[in-house]
């Protein structure tokens, strides 16, 4: 293979890795929080990509949300409002391109739908940030 083709080959992989991420945030989004306004879909697209960066968590977007039992919006749906998921898309785009700010709960790394409490919520070192829309945001302070 020539010089060439090799750095096409690695930017075609960097690209769909990106796009691969891209697309499985958006799902995400799009399944969480679809119908709520652009910050409360911007904080979910920041909890996944909060997790990308710690080192608690994959540092795939796509094995973040598809790890067991955290992301139920993760799904393929059957049908697709195309304004809505359209919007998911730009929300992601904006938050993992640092063009929107989410404020005091940009730490996120869990959230719930505000009509219920896990377990897992009232535990110690879990710090409640705020509550937008429908969710509850919380950050998980780190094993000591």
């Amino acid at each position: 293979m020539s010089t060439f083709g090799l750095v096409l080959l690695v930017a075609a992989l960097a690209t769909a890795k990106t796009a691969a991420d891209h697309a499985c945030i958006t799902l995400a989004v799009y399944g969480e929080a679809r119908g709520e306004s652009e910050i409360g879909q911007a904080l979910v697209a920041q909890t996944i990509l909060n997790r990308v960066s710690d080192p608690r968590w994959p540092d795939a977007a796509c094995e973040v949300v598809a790890a067991y039992e955290q992301f139920d919006g993760f799904k393929v749906p059957r049908k697709i409002d195309a304004r809505a998921f359209r919007l998911a898309s730009q929300v992601t785009a904006a938050v993992s391109e640092g063009r929107f700010q989410t404020g005091s709960c940009s730490r996120a790394t869990h959230f719930h739908a505000a009509h219920s409490t896990p377990g897992w919520a009232r535990s110690p070192r879990m710090k409640r940030l705020c509550r937008v829309d429908n969710h509850v945001f919380y950050f998980e302070e780190p094993h000591r």
